[in-house]
């Protein structure tokens, strides 16, 4: 560190400066016992002993400055008796009494200097492992991302290979079967690890918050279904969430995320004793006096979004600590240190605050603090809608042969001819010599030998007109913006539902 060093090069000079003063000091001490001698006649050893002590006294503790001022006043004496003896020992010990009061003065100026800049360094060392510390995190969390992308292009395909293969199970089960219920149970199951998934590139920032205006009392009625699904029975749950109609411009998937990771938390404060878990909203003004202990919030309107628990509470010694990545208090397998810091990230990627309240063995409450907007929420209506079909040619690709046997069964099944191929390189020479024998190409991203996107340049430059959808679990190579220059009908994030991939299809054929 630049600073650091700077700073202990001028405590050195500082040093050498004080040795300096310290050794002019013990000379002149030496020479007043050799002039006291010979002034023993005309000065007694109080006096003497008076003019020694003032001068450096004074310095001490008022400054060199008036040291020398003391000094000065104190050497009239000897300067009056050396003249009128005429000697020169008087003149010498006036001059070294206002000497000393000067060396005295700056002796302890560079004292001073010394004991601030010691602390300086300590400061800056603290700083320095502070950043070494963050610099840390970064790289932890940077390997967090990479990991984060390297599985999570593997997982989508798993996830894609079970909720196809599920769907299919559906489309041949009657609706009213026992292990119907059971399959859509397994669908739902596969919808959230999907979006877990999203929420962990998110939180690694490969993803971007789909933000909307939403209303938050949808958000809380499914988390808390979710929630009494797997609720203990010394746990009772309460919501007040009428009064709270106000919008704000967000990620439902995200705020989903940040009530089931402090839901959780509560429980597991409560699973020992049981207790009471309430989830509340409500529609605030801020002022400018702000919120105590909650920073950033400027005077508005906000949602404010609550969840207060009646658990053993959080130790003051570490509510500093609640927020930083790794921390936990949880037992070795309960917990992994990340949830609070997800939820913290969110709530300033959606330029809120959070208020943390706790006393031991009462209780904690966290207010989330949304600003409002004035924007009309779009009600999403779940109507059951049929897949669209067609008949037309599809050549799919992809590297993982279960996808590509689930994913030709279901275009099948929607009535397309289709051809399959497990390998890039196969299906652009297939395509080279049947050209016109395809009205579609679906391709995976990420294959060896030879990338989605290139495989779909290369296809381009075959035939113009054919629409080609690109197909990824995750991938850092392409964006909407290259894929609209490959000219790509549409990227779709894997696992995909049959209706979406339906859609997906028909809007691609249909669209010029």
């Amino acid at each position: 560190m630049p600073g650091l060093q700077t700073q202990k090069c001028r405590i050195m000079s500082h040093k050498h400066q004080l040795f300096l003063f310290l050794s002019i000091l013990l000379t002149i001490l030496l020479t007043d016992i050799f002039l006291f001698s010979l002034l023993a006649g005309q000065l007694d050893a109080l006096a003497f002993i008076l003019l020694a002590l003032i001068p450096i006294l004074t310095g001490w503790l008022l400054g060199m400055r008036m040291g020398i001022i003391f000094g000065g006043l104190c050497a009239f004496m000897p300067i009056i008796i050396g003249f009128q003896t005429n000697s020169f020992s008087g003149i010498i010990l006036g001059t070294a009494v206002i000497i000393r009061g000067m060396v005295s003065g700056r002796l302890k100026e560079l004292i001073d200097r010394v004991y601030k800049e010691n602390e300086g360094i300590k400061t800056l060392k603290d700083e320095n492992r502070k950043i070494h510390s963050q610099l840390d995190q970064a790289r932890k969390m940077e390997s967090i991302g990479i990991l984060a992308g390297g599985i999570a292009h593997d997982f989508n395909n798993i996830l894609a290979a079970i909720m196809g293969h599920v769907e299919i199970a559906q489309l041949n089960t009657s609706s009213d079967h026992p292990l119907y219920q059971n399959l859509t149970q397994i669908l739902q199951a596969t919808y959230r690890a999907k979006d877990l998934v999203q929420q962990i590139l998110t939180f690694c920032r490969q993803t971007e918050d789909q933000m909307q205006p939403v209303q938050f009392n949808q958000v809380i009625k499914e988390v808390l279904r979710l929630l009494r699904a797997s609720l203990p029975s010394t746990v009772e749950i309460r919501s007040n969430i009428e009064n709270g109609t106000g919008v704000v411009l967000a990620d439902p998937t995200r705020i989903h995320q940040v009530l089931m990771n402090l839901c959780t938390n509560s429980l597991h404060s409560m699973e020992e004793k049981g207790g009471t878990l309430e989830i509340s909203l409500a529609d605030i003004e801020i002022e400018s006096g702000g919120i105590d202990h909650v920073d950033g919030l400027r005077p508005g309107q906000y949602v404010q979004l609550s969840v207060n628990d009646t658990g053993h509470g959080i130790d003051p010694a570490i509510m500093n600590k609640i927020f930083d990545p790794y921390f936990t208090t949880k037992a070795k397998g309960k917990g992994t240190g990340m949830g609070l810091t997800v939820v913290n990230e969110i709530i300033k990627n959606h330029h809120g605050a959070i208020q943390v309240l706790s006393q031991v063995d009462e209780g904690t409450t966290f207010h989330l603090y949304f600003p409002r907007v004035e924007a009309e929420v779009v009600a999403e209506v779940q109507v059951p809608e049929q897949a669209p079909t067609g008949n037309e040619r599809i050549l799919f690709v992809d590297d993982e042969k279960d996808l590509v046997d689930m994913v030709k069964r279901i275009l099948e099944h929607l009535g397309y001819q289709t051809l399959a191929r497990t390998d890039s390189i196969e299906a652009l020479e297939t395509f080279r010599e049947l050209p016109n024998d395809f009205d579609l190409i679906i391709t995976d991203m990420t294959m060896p030998n030879m990338t989605g996107d290139i495989l779909s340049e290369e296809i381009k430059k075959i035939r113009s007109d054919i629409p080609i959808i690109l197909c990824s679990g995750f991938s850092p190579l392409i964006n909407k913006e290259k894929a609209q220059n490959l000219g790509i009908k549409n990227i779709l994030m894997k696992p995909l539902a049959i209706n979406d991939l339906a859609k997906a299809v028909r809007n691609a054929l249909d669209t010029p």
